[in-house]
């Protein structure tokens, strides 16, 4: 399963991109996203199944490329928020994630048992 990562500066993110790669499921491309046309070429590039958003890129920037994946049925689409110990994802709802393997589960795509 191809994720594309597009992120922020953010050292927490490389975190994340560290841990799907050591995963052999996943193949693991990031960008840093600059505006539609580049993420336009980025996707087709990769071709991405799932694509993860930073939230700390800022509302304006996710609402933008939101707006353009939304137009992209055939891929999920999570946005990450990472705080205190706990993963925020959105994917049309918020869901927190306490575990490595839960995680996993919500880019593949699973449901997640709260624990």
């Amino acid at each position: 399963m191809h994720v594309l990562i597009v992120q922020s500066k953010s050292i927490l993110v490389a975190g994340l991109i560290s841990l799907l790669q050591q995963d052999e499921r996943f193949e693991v491309s990031s960008s840093i996203y600059k505006n539609k046309q580049h993420l336009k070429d980025v996707i087709d590039q990769y071709q991405p199944e799932v694509v993860i958003i930073d939230a700390n890129l800022g509302k304006s920037k996710i609402g933008n490329l939101l707006s353009f994946l939304e137009s992209q049925p055939q891929i999920r689409i999570l946005v990450v928020s990472l705080g205190e110990s706990q993963v925020e994802i959105y994917e049309k709802q918020n869901q927190a994630v306490n575990y490595i393997d839960d995680l996993i589960k919500v880019v593949q795509g699973e449901e997640v048992v709260q624990r």
